[in-house]
């Protein structure tokens, strides 16, 4: 018979056994741009934006929801640019793969006037209907980012921090 196993107490911290596993990473490094550099575990090894708290070498605790970083895999190598956000299971989501990708207010443009080609130029949309989605995330490059036109209104839908400190740029793209 198996001993019988107690559960600690929810406010009870456990001792911080795991944390010891992996050595943090450099807090004070920094891109020639200045961009925080967080690093993750392992290559990475899909294509998929979202990368998850579990992920990453240890957590940037200093640095705000939203800041745009660049990451980097283990070896130090260029993994992508994105938003960062140390209380979010999706701690990080990859805007661009370009390590020459300067994200600010001309980027998100471009990001918004090549969702807005597709959906006028190639799907049609404005032509059978005034209510479609103009941004759709993760699918046009804008990750936690939906906007939907209904009619003359655009309806924005912010699912991230990152997304929330380019409000001004994408206010400004539309």
């Amino acid at each position: 018979m198996a001993p019988k196993r107690t559960l600690a107490p929810p406010f009870v911290k456990a001792p911080a056994v795991a944390a010891a596993a992996a050595p943090a990473p450099d807090r004070e490094r920094k891109t020639p741009d200045g961009l925080p550099v967080v690093e993750l575990k392992n290559r990475r090894g899909q294509l998929h934006p979202w990368i998850f708290r579990r992920m990453l070498r240890g957590t940037r605790e200093d640095l705000e929801p939203g800041t745009l970083v660049e990451a980097r895999d283990r070896q130090g190598r260029f993994a992508g640019r994105g938003v960062y956000n140390p209380n979010s299971e999706i701690a990080l989501r990859i805007l661009s793969e370009d390590p020459k990708a300067l994200i600010g207010a001309a980027w998100v443009d471009a990001k918004i006037e090549e969702a807005l080609r597709l959906r006028h130029d190639v799907l049609k949309l404005p032509k059978r209907t005034d209510a479609y989605r103009v941004v759709h995330s993760e699918g046009d490059g804008l990750s936690g980012l939906v906007v939907d036109r209904l009619g003359d209104v655009l309806v924005l839908e912010i699912h991230c921090a990152g997304m929330h400190r380019m409000l001004p740029w994408v206010q400004e793209a539309l």
